[in-house]
C-alpha cells in the first residue's frame, strides 16, 4: 500500500497544505478517521520517529521495570545491572505470551507459559526442553528498541539507524535549559481511554484558538493575540502564552530562580512531533503523553511533574489535589470538543480548513506528518 494509493491526497491538497500559513488548508478529513491511513501512519511516523515512554525516575535501580504498549506491540523498559536503560518487546520467542506484565523489579523475566527465561539485557538464558531440538538460544533474544534520555524522559525509536534525538532538539534544549526539566519528578498519572484520533488530541493540546472553551477556566487571565507562535529549528512546536501585562503567573510552589522575568510570566506549549507534548508553568509541567491505538482511538496520560523543592512543601498533596481537579475539569471540556470533532470528520460535508495565525502550530505539524509521507509540494 503506497500513500497515494489510499485516495486521500492529491497535487492540490498537498499544495494546500504546504502552502505559506495565511494561505494554507489543513490535511484532508479523512486523514483523521482513515484505518489504511493511521497503517500508513504507523509505518512512516511512529515506527521511524523517536516516542517516550516514561520517566527516567520511574526505574531508579537496577532491575526496575514498568511495561507500556505501542501501536499494539508490547514492550517494557528496564534498567539494567549495567545501569543502562533499555527497551525490548515483552513477547515470549516461544508461543507469544508475555514474559512480564506491571511494573516491579527482577533479576530476570521468566515466561510463565514454557518457563523461557530472558536476562534484564533480553538475552535467552533458559529454555527448558529444548536441548533434542537443532536450537539456539543466541537467535531468540527479544528484540529491542533505540533508546535516548532527553531532559529526563525516555525516548525509543524502533529505528536502530535513527538519527540521535538530542541533536534535532538542541534550538529546544537552549528554551528550556532554565526550567531544568532532567531534575523533575512525577506523581501518579490520570490516564483516559478516548474515542478520536490522535491527531485531534495533539491539535487540541498545542493550540490556544480554542480556549473560548474553557471561558470559566483558563480564558479570564490570558489575552490570546499576545500569543508568540515561533519558528522552529526541528521536530517541534514552541508556543508562548503570555500573562495579561507580562504580570508573574500565580503558581502553587515557588519557581526557580533560574526563570527569567519572561519565563515567569508566560506559559508554554511544547510539542515534540509526533506526540510528545509538555504544558509548562513556571512552577510545573504537565506532561501528556499520546499512545495511538487506532484511526479513532488512543490512550491519553496527563503526568504532572515538579521540581524537587516542591515536594517539601507541607501542603503538597493538597495543592496536587487541586491541580488534578483543575486538570480533569479543563480535559471534560476538551473532551467534549474532541468527540465532536471527531463525529464531524465523517460527515461527508467535512472538507480541509483555513488556520487562524494562532494556529500555526498546527500548521507546523501538518507540514511535519506531510515530510514524514514524503508529500512535497508540486509546481503546478
Amino acid at each position: 500500500m503506497t500513500i497515494k494509493s489510499i485516495s486521500i491526497f492529491d497535487d492540490s491538497n498537498v499544495n494546500a497544505t504546504r502552502s505559506d500559513l495565511d494561505k494554507a488548508l489543513s490535511l484532508p478529513p479523512k486523514c483523521y478517521t482513515s484505518e489504511e491511513f493511521y497503517a500508513l501512519e504507523v509505518e512512516h511516523i511512529f515506527r521511524k520517529n523517536w516516542l517516550t515512554v516514561g520517566r527516567i525516575q520511574q526505574i531508579p535501580n537496577p532491575g526496575d521495570y514498568f511495561t507500556i504498549d505501542i501501536c499494539n506491540d508490547l514492550l517494557v523498559v528496564v534498567k539494567g545491572e549495567d545501569e543502562l536503560v533499555r527497551v525490548m518487546s515483552r513477547v515470549c520467542r516461544h508461543r507469544w505470551m508475555e514474559v512480564v506484565q506491571g511494573s516491579g523489579n527482577s533479576k530476570a523475566f521468566r515466561c510463565p507459559y514454557h518457563g523461557w527465561t530472558y536476562d534484564l539485557k533480553g538475552n535467552l538464558r533458559a529454555a527448558p526442553s529444548m536441548d533434542k531440538q537443532n536450537f539456539d538460544k543466541k537467535q531468540c533474544n527479544l528484540p529491542q528498541l533505540k533508546v535516548e534520555i532527553w531532559q529526563g524522559f525516555i525516548f525509543v525509536n524502533y529505528d536502530i539507524n535513527a538519527q540521535p534525538l538530542g541533536d534535532s532538539l538542541k534550538g529546544l534544549e537552549k528554551k528550556l535549559e532554565n526550567y531544568q526539566l532532567s531534575n523533575m519528578q512525577t506523581i501518579e498519572p490520570i490516564t483516559y481511554e478516548s474515542d478520536w484520533n490522535w491527531k485531534v488530541m495533539v491539535e487540541n493540546a498545542s493550540e490556544v484558538y480554542h480556549l473560548g472553551l474553557h471561558q470559566d477556566t483558563l480564558l479570564s487571565n490570558l489575552p490570546l493575540r499576545s500569543s508568540i507562535i515561533e519558528d522552529c529549528d526541528g521536530p517541534y512546536t514552541y508556543y508562548r502564552i503570555p500573562n495579561k501585562d507580562r504580570m508573574p503567573l500565580q503558581t502553587s510552589f515557588k519557581p526557580l530562580d533560574s526563570l527569567n522575568e519572561e519565563q515567569l510570566s508566560e506559559f508554554v506549549l511544547c510539542t515534540i512531533f509526533p506526540c510528545h507534548i509538555m504544558i509548562i508553568n513556571p512552577d510545573q509541567v504537565t506532561w501528556v503523553q499520546i499512545l495511538p491505538k487506532s484511526a479513532t482511538t488512543h490512550t491519553i496520560t496527563f503526568h504532572l511533574c515538579f521540581q524537587p523543592s516542591a515536594f517539601s512543601d507541607r501542603y503538597f498533596r493538597q495543592k496536587c489535589k487541586l491541580g488534578k481537579w483543575f486538570l480533569e475539569r479543563i480535559h471534560e471540556e476538551d473532551i467534549f470538543a474532541c468527540q465532536s470533532v471527531q463525529k464531524g470528520l465523517n460527515s461527508k460535508f467535512a472538507m480541509p480548513t483555513s488556520f487562524s495565525y494562532l494556529e500555526k502550530s498546527i500548521w507546523q505539524f501538518h507540514n511535519w506528518i506531510l515530510d514524514q509521507l514524503n508529500l512535497n509540494k508540486v509546481e503546478e
